[in-house]
């Protein structure tokens, strides 16, 4: 109860306070003095407003940044003459938004996903979180440094809860704690703190106060068309030149296939059914795994990917069919004693398309009876202007992701990532890879697939890869990613093939 009376005692006496000052001024004085404050403290409580709370939906968490963080550096850039922790604050401000404008130009290049999951990215979003933690804390010395200076009875009792809503909220964060219930419980008391600051303000305003404002030679209307200036020039770049893979292209040398045991295997794998284009862009160190051949299996589509249908799939005589993708699966038999086969997956543009960031190859094979025997190989190859180009994969091997994000559950499969120039022709490539049996497995299965994932327009944010998409089996991005596939399956005991 006494608690109650003395704090009503300082309401009382701060309203006194205030109705003296403002009696001995005019209106426009009074006007004068405290604009300043109002306009600059407006800004920053719209600003932590809005840059504080987090939407993830519909780009409305970037927007609320890309608004909530200049304004907020705006109002600490007028005030930071007024006290040292205004002037902390505003250092802390300038630290944000650095940092924010860094990582929405990241997010316009296929390297953004790569740096958020490498521990350097961790470590910076953690310290980006404890300085937010810590300027709200100096934003609470200064309001009350502010109260202290103006003869005002201190009452920071929103700020501090602001210091602990957010810190909570941190903890929560790194413990990746969530759910509905904690995210509309957390709303609603930054509603609450959010109206206790405006409070807060209001009464400083009211006050008479005097502020120090800075003069600023650069006015604010200006850094705000130079920042709108950065990241537009920044993220039309990032989209130009950083959407794609640096492949190290080559000319394809002529004189490196005229090997007379290349021409020898490749002769006699003509006359087992392989098809001459498969051949023509293999390596010869990938033509050397299939020397001796016995048996050739194969599994041949034709893919029309605006209709997403393979050649024989639709059932209907008049549908429309454009062969812009030919994908070749093949098994070569190259021992009986214990059973060896080389697989090599196949695929060539047959229609002008465009490229306008990465592809991808996802390799799904069984395991079960079989030894790898060296290793997983392929190259990617166009054409243009009458010579043949190649180079390796940017990327050659496996990689664990999660299959379901809720459960936490991986897998490990075998991926090659890509890119194309838009100036060529006949883009294609291959994946090979050599098998052994082993023999406590009397009848085992070939079974290899090939997922091929092209990525159509640039209509994309934050940017991701089509590997990056494949892994999570391309539910967000179906209109800029398309996906094929090519399979083919041999029982090993009989050769009896089966193909899907």
């Amino acid at each position: 109860m006494c608690k109650r009376n003395e704090s009503f005692a300082q309401e009382q006496q701060m309203e006194l306070l205030i109705a003296d000052s403002l009696a001995h001024m005019k209106p426009e004085e009074a006007a004068g003095m405290v604009t300043p404050w109002n306009k600059a403290m407006r800004r920053i409580l719209v600003g932590l407003a809005l840059s504080t709370i987090s939407i993830n939906f519909f780009f409305l968490n970037d927007i609320l940044l890309l608004i909530g963080l200049p304004l907020s550096l705006f109002g600490f850039r007028t005030l930071r003459r007024e006290n040292r922790w205004f002037a902390a604050c505003y250092g802390i401000s300038i630290a944000r938004m650095v940092y924010f404008v860094v990582m929405l130009l990241l997010n316009t290049t296929i390297y953004q996903m790569d740096f958020h999951e490498s521990s350097l990215g961790y470590a910076l979003s953690l310290v980006q979180i404890a300085l937010t933690l810590l300027q709200f804390i100096c934003l609470r010395q200064s309001l009350c440094a502010v109260q202290k200076k103006a003869g005002l009875p201190l009452r920071v009792r929103g700020a501090t809860a602001l210091v602990l809503w957010y810190a909570v909220l941190s903890l929560l964060a790194v413990l990746q704690f969530g759910g509905w219930i904690a995210g509309i419980g957390s709303a609603i008391c930054f509603i609450f703190i959010i109206r206790s600051m405006y409070r807060i303000f209001r009464a400083l305003a009211l006050s008479g106060y005097v502020l120090e404002s800075a003069k600023l030679k650069i006015p604010d209307w200006l850094l705000a068309v130079l920042l709108a200036a950065v990241l537009t020039v920044g993220c039309t770049c990032g989209y130009l030149f950083f959407n794609s893979y640096p492949m190290q292209w080559q000319p394809v040398a002529e004189s490196s296939r005229e090997n007379t045991q290349i021409a020898s295997i490749k002769e006699q794998l003509t006359q087992l059914g392989m098809p001459a284009a498969v051949l023509a862009d293999m390596s010869d160190e990938d033509i050397l795994r299939c020397q001796n051949p016995i048996e050739v299996q194969l599994m041949e589509y034709n893919w029309d990917l605006a209709a997403n249908t393979a050649h024989g799939d639709d059932d209907r005589e008049d549908a429309p069919f454009e062969r812009q993708l030919h994908m070749t699966s093949a098994a070569v038999k190259v021992n009986t004693s214990p059973q060896e086969w080389v697989v090599i997956h196949h695929f060539i543009w047959q229609k002008e398309v465009s490229f306008t960031g990465t592809e991808a190859l996802q390799l799904y094979r069984s395991h079960s009876g079989w030894a790898d025997v060296g290793g997983l190989s392929g190259r990617v190859l166009y054409d243009n202007n009458g010579e043949t180009y190649a180079t390796a994969y940017f990327f050659l091997g496996e990689k664990t992701y999660s299959t379901t994000p809720l459960s936490g559950s991986t897998q490990v499969d075998e991926f090659a990532a890509f890119s194309f120039p838009n100036d060529g022709q006949r883009q294609r490539g291959y994946l090979c890879y050599q098998i052994r049996q082993t023999p406590e497995v009397e009848a085992a299965m070939i079974d290899s697939t090939v997922h091929y994932t092209h990525q159509n327009n640039r209509r994309q944010f934050p940017v991701r890869t089509a590997m990056q998409t494949r892994k999570s089996f391309g539910w967000e991005d179906a209109h800029t990613f398309t996906g094929t596939y090519s399979a083919i399956q041999v029982q090993a005991d009989d050769n009896e093939r089966a193909v899907q």
